[in-house]
């Protein structure tokens, strides 16, 4: 941590041939302009970017922090090229150690355009063309507690099909169904008048039966496993 990677003007230096009793010249924080894309460091353990403190143009290698970091998990987005940063200086001297800890807009990189439309709305925008992963392990579930959920876009109107209360009753109707397409298939009457259309009702039946089959219903196929909604 704190890898010096070139040297512009040291003002480590120069604040200590400054320093007397009653002044710390020391800098606790520091604006900063990434100069590459940051990457993990596997030797480390950590994600690591190149960066230059402003205004002293001096350049470090820093840690990237994280909003919600442990072992094996937590929130990451990289960190790109000439993003404007804030960072952390724990010693008061950035030669022991520097720490991403902000991530600033600036003109070059402003904000989404989304902002303008509700500036009391609380967003998550990800960068174009770029995946949102959201992973939960073990036993852990992923809860939306919310009235109104949207999927697509802002203007989705169509409902979410509550898909297991569906195939119940679905079932229930299938069987119902079934029963009375055999018997219309086995009346004697039908069978003499139109033989092709009883056994065509009983086809139907055994059609039905098939789709909702207690041992293996192929129904169940179109049921997710891993969605839930009421």
């Amino acid at each position: 941590m704190g890898t010096r990677i070139s040297r512009a003007i040291d003002t480590t230096r120069l604040s200590m041939a400054v320093t007397r009793p009653g002044i710390d010249p020391r800098v606790w924080v520091s604006r900063a302009v990434a100069l590459g894309e940051s990457h993990y460091d596997q030797k480390r353990g950590n994600v690591l970017v190149d960066v230059m403190l402003l205004p002293t143009g001096e350049t470090y290698t820093a840690v990237v922090s994280s909003l919600y970091a442990g072992d094996g998990f937590g929130f990451y987005a990289r960190i790109h090229k000439d993003d404007d940063l804030g960072v952390d200086i724990p010693s008061g001297d950035p030669r022991q150690g520097l720490i991403v800890s902000k991530r600033l807009w600036c003109k070059a990189g402003p904000p989404p355009t989304e902002i303008g439309t509700d500036e009391d709305e609380v967003m998550l925008i990800v960068e174009k063309d770029k995946n949102l992963r959201l992973k939960v392990s073990g036993s852990g579930k992923v809860v939306i507690d919310s009235p109104t959920i949207r999927l697509g876009d802002d203007n989705a109107t169509e409902q979410v099909m509550l898909g297991t209360s569906f195939r119940t009753d679905q079932a229930t109707m299938d069987t119902q169904l079934a029963i009375q397409l055999n018997a219309a298939g086995a009346d004697p009457v039908l069978a003499a008048i139109c033989p092709a259309a009883a056994a065509a009702l009983v086809l139907a039946a055994v059609a039905i039966q098939t789709f909702e089959n207690a041992n293996a219903p192929a129904a169940q196929n179109y049921l997710s496993n891993v969605t839930n909604t009421k």
